[in-house]
């Protein structure tokens, strides 16, 4: 249960990103934001891993061994910080292109990418996917579009008379927020693949030396700190070329934190699920983290409790409770 443990408190502290960028959006400009959200999580990556590894020392040893490593290895970190920062610049293209909602529900769709990603870059023995599995792929993605729905104050008979209700009446920059979208879940499926493959693909001594044995959350912390690192020079060149001028209020630094807290935790414990598991599949999970993110933005008065929220609720309740039981195995951990 170790992997469904991990990647269950990832999708909860995601859950808490949207409310959290709500709040800061109205604080600082999406540029500027971006940026201070790369630089809040390095430092929050790198307090959480000199507190688990007790020593600055050896994070520096760290830092120093990783510039040894095959270049084959040492360069995903860089591909992956790439991907991040530009998942999160696709985003922001695709929200001011077409409905946020829209552009929300497309960009939350990298789990079903990521299930088709990481058996390949993780090179593991995993389960194929199977009947059962592409079910639960369409029971959470239709509960992701209830939801979605829920949000657009689009009532449950509307929804029946056009299920499509995203994609209607798209014009050019509508379709063009569609791409922006797609490609947004595809850097963030890859990036996130690609953090798991970095750990994996660490030589065992370089492992146990600097975090006494493989497959711990520290190694997956110590990944995700080297992508947000790698990818600080091209969120640092987006902010010079995008803004002209720099403004922000001092209310904003708590909740940049609180992302930067969020975005490590989720990271380094979603990159640790995957090096546990046994199947691929252990994805939709996350699916749980739209549900409690639409909870906490009505707790805040940004959404409101609907028919159609507690439908899309329901339906990914249900498929997470059937995958939960699809992967125990007896005596085993997950």
């Amino acid at each position: 249960m170790k992997a469904i443990t991990a990647i269950s408190s990832a999708a909860l502290a995601f859950s808490f990103y949207p409310l959290l960028n709500s709040i800061a959006l109205d604080l600082a400009s999406p540029f500027l934001l971006a940026f201070l959200v790369q630089c809040a999580t390095i430092i929050v990556g790198f307090c959480t891993l000199i507190t688990m590894n007790k020593s600055n020392k050896n994070i520096m040893a760290c830092f120093a061994d990783y510039k040894k490593l095959p270049f084959d290895i040492f360069i995903i970190p860089i591909i992956s910080g790439i991907g991040i920062y530009l998942g999160g610049l696709f985003f922001l293209f695709a929200l001011s292109l077409m409905s946020k909602a829209g552009a929300a529900i497309i960009m939350e769709s990298w789990p079903i990418i990521a299930i088709v990603m990481a058996p390949i870059a993780l090179n593991k023995n995993w389960q194929k996917l199977n009947i059962v599995d592409g079910g639960l792929i369409f029971i959470s993605l239709i509960g992701l579009l209830f939801i979605t729905a829920s949000e657009e104050q689009i009532s449950l008979n509307d929804f029946m008379n056009n299920p499509l209700f995203l994609f209607s009446d798209q014009n050019f920059h509508g379709t063009l927020g569609l791409v922006m979208a797609l490609l947004s879940a595809l850097c963030f499926a890859a990036s996130s693949i690609a953090r798991s493959a970095f750990a994996h693909n660490l030589p065992t001594e370089f492992r146990v030396k600097h975090f006494k044995r493989t497959e711990t959350v520290s190694e997956s912390i110590f990944t995700y700190l080297l992508t947000y690192l790698c990818g600080l020079p091209l969120a640092l060149f987006s902010l010079l070329l995008m803004e002209d001028a720099i403004s922000i209020e001092f209310s904003a630094i708590i909740p940049i934190l609180l992302i930067g807290l969020s975005l490590v935790i989720t990271s380094s414990l979603y990159s640790y699920a995957l090096l546990v598991a046994d199947n691929s599949n252990i994805n939709l999970i996350w699916y749980i983290s739209p549900l409690l993110a639409a909870v906490w933005l009505t707790i805040f008065g940004f959404s409101q409790i609907t028919p159609m929220l507690v439908i899309g609720g329901v339906l990914i309740i249900s498929a997470n409770v059937i995958l939960i039981l699809k992967s125990r195995k007896p005596n085993t951990d997950v």
